[in-house]
């Protein structure tokens, strides 16, 4: 997956970095503040940091999740109130889990120059899923037990990105549109005793699963990434995008079935383009 934002028009900033400018993004329900977006970097023609962080002022975004640590927006992001979630990459997140020292080497390079920032949460992980949930495991090639005990430990949780849109795409036609999209749906997955009636739930509670075989059934979970493309794939329309994220959005709060605490926080990736 790519990832990338939209030129910003300086001169009123018309051309707004977030897929809002084209609905797919409608609206945010009273009330719903756990809703972040996802500061892409891999484009061309970019526009300053300083403008991208005006851009999440002014919509009333309180939440960024940066891929890795960038110097320049983490400066433009100084006694703004954005909450940030640092994401780091899948080779230095195997040495951060394995290796005290380098962990502590990351956040004093890349965390404590930043006082005036407001880190919400470090680090996340892109996890893998099986059906049904309850058959879920971690992939083989992530060493998770170190990491799964200090966030049992810690009381911190685990950092997950969800994308309905390429399990759905990956399986077609197993899977129906209805269900990825929160709709109403003749799909329901039946797992012991919990009903599914959309996609983003039964992915959710794969990682809950998973947790608890990995001695984590303490640990939270927190939805890093989740989005739909509205263009250049399968079902990658506009109006599926919209449908999309103002369903997810307006599920924040009413939980899974196999945990019905409330959603942690979400961040959508608006600008997400199908591999």
């Amino acid at each position: 997956m790519e990832r990338s934002i939209t030129k910003i028009d300086k001169k009123g900033l018309p051309l707004v970095i977030l897929s809002l400018v084209i609905g797919v993004l409608t609206t945010i329900p009273t009330g719903v503040e756990s809703i972040g977006v996802c500061y892409g970097m891999v484009c061309d023609n970019l526009p300053p940091p300083s403008d991208v962080v005006e851009m999440y002022r002014s919509n009333g975004i309180t939440a960024m999740r940066l891929n890795a640590p960038n110097d320049t927006t983490l400066r433009a992001l100084k006694d703004t109130g954005i909450h940030v979630m640092m994401g780091v990459d899948d080779g230095t997140l195997k040495d951060l889990a394995t290796n005290p020292s380098a962990a502590s080497n990351w956040v004093q390079a890349n965390i404590l120059p930043y006082p005036q920032v407001s880190f919400k949460y470090i680090c996340s992980l892109v996890l893998t899923n099986t059906y049904p949930p309850s058959k879920s495991q971690f992939n083989l090639s992530y060493t998770m037990g170190p990491i799964v005990e200090f966030l049992s430990k810690t009381g911190n949780p685990l950092l997950a990105n969800i994308y309905p849109y390429f399990s759905y795409k990956d399986n077609y036609p197993k899977i129906d549109l209805n269900y990825a999209l929160f709709k109403p749906s003749t799909a329901v997955v039946q797992d012991g005793s919990y009903k599914y009636t959309n996609l983003f739930h039964a992915m959710v509670d794969s990682v809950y699963y998973t947790l608890e075989k990995t001695g984590g059934s303490q640990v939270g979970v927190v939805v890093s990434e989740s989005g739909w493309p509205s263009n250049g794939g399968l079902a990658a329309t506009k109006e599926n995008a919209r449908t999309y994220n103002q369903n997810l959005i307006n599920h924040i709060g009413r939980g899974t079935p196999k945990n019905r605490t409330n959603l942690r926080p979400m961040f959508l990736q608006c600008s997400m383009r199908p591999k």
